[in-house]
């Protein structure tokens, strides 16, 4: 699949993957629940499309990152590994069709969407583990629920923020959790960002701040 040029930097490249696995209906679990695997669309076919917004990656991220053991990583090529662009995903899969204008109309000011991060968890699939943080925004919460009640999204189980970190080979991430941050972490937003694929299956990613 080709990137658009309308990403000119190229550095979306870690979340990307994730997101094809999620559309082709790969199950993933979260790790309190590894029992009952959280079922997504099953098409192969189709792609979805993503809103998220972009922060600045923290110096507690950076930190924890560097603290993670090389050998525990999942990479195929250049893909995955340590998480280098730090969003945090407003509403998955949505149809790629969805207008982005009217879309538009329901978030609210860029600054609104501050996070602080909460602990550090995990998901899992049968492929690799995910790190992750887990935020807390009520600016997130309130704008997933008012978007998925008017836009139809491919999307099948309790929505829960999160900023990756890396990703892990399978049972490597657990060694890596905490249920509570030594320090409070709060990010400031940079910008949105609209990841879809056209008719071609061609990504593309539209940055805008409303």
């Amino acid at each position: 699949m080709k990137r658009s040029e309308t990403n000119p930097t190229g550095r979306f490249h870690s979340i990307i993957p994730l997101l094809l696995l999620l559309s082709a209906g790969i199950f993933i679990s979260f790790n309190n629940d590894k029992d009952n695997p959280i079922p997504m669309p099953n098409n192969n076919n189709r792609s979805y499309a993503y809103l998220m917004v972009k922060y600045k990656t923290p110096d507690f991220i950076k930190e924890f990152q560097s603290k993670i053991n090389p050998n525990d990583l999942y990479i195929v090529g250049d893909e995955y590994g340590i998480e280098i662009d730090q969003h945090v995903t407003l509403v998955p899969a949505l149809g790629n069709d969805t207008d982005l204008g009217q879309l538009k109309t329901y978030l609210r000011d860029l600054s609104d969407y501050e996070i602080e991060l909460t602990d550090i968890s995990m998901f899992d699939n049968d492929a690799f583990d995910v790190l992750k943080a887990n935020v807390r925004s009520e600016a997130i919460m309130e704008t997933y629920k008012r978007i998925t009640k008017d836009f139809k999204t491919f999307y099948s189980y309790d929505f829960a923020p999160h900023m990756t970190i890396a990703y892990m080979k399978n049972g490597k991430a657990e060694k890596y959790l905490t249920t509570n941050l030594s320090t409070s972490v709060h990010l400031e937003p940079e910008y949105f960002y609209y990841s879809f694929f056209d008719e071609n299956g061609d990504n593309h990613v539209i940055r805008f701040t409303k």
